[in-house]
Parts: structure tokens; sequence; C-alpha cells
């Protein structure tokens, strides 16, 4: 399974789905930082463009604390699950999905750990 946390200053999940340009991909056992051009953010890249050839392309679930309705429906088109979680830590995060990774429908943000916000741009 191939996953993404939006992590903007490197450190800690961030919220603004659409607008980070840091992530972390895994596959459950290592993270790969990956950066971001400003045109590649996710609130462009779905806004159109060959998705295929995008640096996220590939990922099954992105763990954010925070995103948009329209990005999460966008993700979804792409068959890519959306989970809001209240962990402050990547690695936090990625547990408590990997521990229950069972979720509502695609296209409908999941939320872990008591909560999450949701933002909208």
């Amino acid at each position: 399974m191939h996953i993404a946390l939006t992590c903007q200053n490197r450190r800690t999940l961030s919220a603004h789905a659409g607008r980070c340009r840091h992530f972390l991909l895994t596959d459950g056992e290592r993270f790969r930082s990956v950066e971001l051009d400003i045109s590649q953010t996710l609130r462009e890249s779905m806004q159109g463009g060959d998705w295929s050839s995008h640096p996220l392309a590939g990922i099954e679930v992105l763990i954010t604390a925070g995103v948009g309705a329209g990005l999460v429906q966008g993700l979804a088109r792409h068959g890519i699950r959306t989970v809001i979680s209240a962990q402050s830590l990547p690695a936090s995060a990625l547990a408590e999905w990997l521990a229950d990774p069972q979720g509502r429908a695609a296209g409908h943000p999941e939320s872990i750990g008591g909560g999450g916000s949701h933002c909208h741009f």
C-alpha cells in the first residue's frame, strides 16, 4: 500500500493538503520525502493535467490534518482515500491508520484519532 502524509514543516502532520508542497511517502515501513513544485500541489493537480506523471501518482491513501471537500472528491476520482488524523506526528498517524485501515467509502474523508479538522479553501 502506498501512502502519502502531508508534512509541510517536515516534522508534523499538516493541514491544507491542497496547498502542501512537502509529503512523506511510505509503503508502511520506510518514509521517503517528496518536495513538490508550486505547480504540482494537489490543488493545482486536481484541476487537470496528467496525473500519471505526478510525483504522488500511485498513492492509495492520503493522511492529513485537514482537507477540503473538493480535494477529497478529486482524489477519490483517482482512487485515493483521504484520512484526516488528529495525530501531530506522521509516524503516529500512519501507525494509527495501519492498525485499522477499514474506513468509510471513498470520497468521504475518514477521521482517526478523535477528530481532525476539515478545511476549506
